[in-house]
């Protein structure tokens, strides 16, 4: 199946790069992708902006590439834009699939799932959800008993609330993502990369959200990669 993945970058030096380097590849949306990558399918990355061109893009990609699954993801500051993206998207294509997930869906889901322009949203980490999903709507089933997702029926409305997984113990078990699916949108290629050692933080500050995002699974929350 073709999937595209969206990712929205506010402020942005170039509209065609808007990453100055391969340090500022998002790790969410890429470890979405390459699950979905390792499963068979067909994915494409594609930031957004605020411009204009930008959404222009995003209608030509679907228009001429036809995805049947767009996968979104925001913190709370990025939300209204991937919001006006997907609005955007549903209007381009109303039968397009959008699941959105990341920290804004997963500590504000009761207000995220009423949003008409999403068909699923994600609570928490989605890389064994999202190709749960994915498969079903290849085999051309509705999505339903996928843990850590919320999935609108599209026939009656209706919303399936399943239950939240166990936070993913081994991460030496997810594959390492693939920097070159961002090749096209770094500025400069020479400058240093990043590397994620390990995922949940084991401080409490005030400021961060944290504290609410360990209530997302269960499990233990801090983990690492192996050295």
């Amino acid at each position: 199946m073709k999937i595209l993945c969206v990712y929205s970058v506010e402020k942005c030096s170039s509209i065609n790069q808007p990453l100055p380097s391969f340090s500022c590849i998002p790790f969410g949306i890429s470890y979405i992708a390459i699950v979905l990558k390792k499963a068979g399918h067909a994915v494409r990355i594609q930031p957004s902006t605020p411009h204009r061109s930008s959404l222009a893009r995003i209608k030509e990609i679907i228009q001429n590439g036809k995805p049947q699954l767009l996968c979104l993801t925001a913190v709370t500051s990025q939300y209204p834009l991937i919001r006006k993206t997907a609005a955007f998207v549903k209007n381009v294509n109303p039968k397009l699939h959008i699941i959105i997930g990341g920290h804004h869906a997963t500590l504000n889901p009761d207000a995220t799932i009423q949003e008409p322009y999403f068909d699923a949203i994600c609570i928490g980490e989605g890389e064994e959800s999202i190709v749960s999903y994915a498969d079903q709507l290849a085999n051309g089933s509705q999505p339903a008993g996928i843990n850590n997702l919320w999935i609108k029926n599209r026939d009656t409305g209706e919303i399936e609330k399943n239950p939240k997984a166990e936070f993913i113990q081994d991460l030496d078990s997810l594959p390492f993502i693939d920097r070159s699916m961002w090749d096209d949108f770094i500025i400069d290629k020479n400058r240093m990369h990043s590397v994620l050692v390990g995922r949940g933080c084991p401080n409490k500050c005030a400021y961060c959200s944290n504290h609410a995002l360990r209530r997302t699974g269960t499990g233990k929350y801090v983990r690492y990669r192996s050295p």
